[in-house]
């Protein structure tokens, strides 16, 4: 044993028998950017005892040239390589005496094993996003065409997912939004993010407002096509709309009142009083926003008011 390591009896014979190659090509293959060693053949045709590893070998195995001199492949495997994260490839070859070699190329695959988990971890991400997401998802490429289109998006429009790929958006448009859909659709593709407001309409023919955000799919540096979202805002429109009717009603009732009608704060300062109030009061209503109404109540009450009041 030597350094831990099983001395082959044979290793000066073999060494000869290949220096040839090692004299030839070890300043070559100390150049190459990937771990490489040259390993001798078993009478089986399996891998055997190391014969040379350049510097890259040499530090993925944590090993100098002379001690892996003193190892066979399946010591060092066991040793060195058990548990690591390495991608292997041997090429067997013959030198010109007829004996036979291999050529062992390891690449640390560690970080190509962590970006690939990261990569399934945010393709499932992405694909629970865009499968599950309450809102229309879709993806268009750079002709225009529906390439993706997520379930809910399908249930809203009532297509089928056959239906409507490779379909030009501009077809789920109304006539009034398609050039204002595509002026943002370009800006998109020159990598800009949109966020807009259109009109589309279902199978149908329905029309209904949405909010779209819609953003660049960049691969290599380049725009390949758009991913966007659109969420159904008809339930916000028509409640806007009902609470604007309401605030005017509201106004009508409160300006055109016979009766005075008065709002304050909590510190009770006016907020605002109809005409009605100003005829009473005697005064235009810029004059008071802001000032208290209890000098404007009789002084013996002012008390009792201010009482109810709080």
């Amino acid at each position: 044993m030597k350094g831990g390591y099983k001395v082959n009896s044979s290793h000066s014979q073999k060494l000869d028998q290949a220096s040839w190659l090692l004299e030839d090509y070890q300043q070559l293959l100390n150049q190459l950017p990937e771990p490489l060693c040259l390993l001798s053949s078993t009478a089986t045709g399996l891998p055997d005892q190391f014969l040379f590893a350049n510097s890259k070998a040499q530090e993925l195995l944590g090993l100098s040239d002379s001690e892996l001199h003193n190892c066979t492949w399946e010591e060092t495997f066991q040793s060195q390589l058990s548990g690591r994260a390495l991608r292997i490839c041997l090429q067997d070859f013959q030198t010109k005496d007829g004996k036979s070699c291999f050529i062992v190329t390891l690449t640390d695959a560690t970080d190509y094993i962590e970006t690939k988990e990261k990569l399934r971890i945010t393709s499932s991400e992405f694909e629970s996003l865009f499968k599950y997401n309450p809102n229309i998802v879709y993806t268009i490429n750079q002709q225009g065409m529906f390439t993706n289109f997520n379930d809910a998006g399908l249930a809203r429009l009532g297509y089928e997912r056959d239906e409507i790929i490779k379909v030009d958006y501009q077809e789920v448009l109304t006539l009034e939004d398609v050039e204002k859909a595509h002026q943002h659709f370009k800006e998109v593709l020159k990598g800009s993010v949109q966020s807009f407001q259109i009109r589309i309409k279902d199978k149908s023919g329905t029309p209904f407002p949405v909010e779209v955000t819609a953003v660049p799919i960049i691969y290599n540096g380049e725009v390949t096509g758009v991913i966007g979202t659109a969420q159904d805002v008809s339930e916000r429109i028509e409640m806007e709309e009902k609470l604007k009717d309401s605030e005017e009603s509201y106004r009508a009732l409160f300006e055109y009142n016979a009766d005075p009608v008065i709002t304050y704060d909590l510190e009770g300062r006016f907020l605002a009083f109809n005409k009605a109030t100003e005829e009473i009061l005697g005064v235009n209503q810029e004059e008071l926003i802001g000032e208290p109404f209890l000098p404007y109540i009789e002084e013996d009450l002012q008390e009792l008011t201010w009482y109810h009041f709080q």
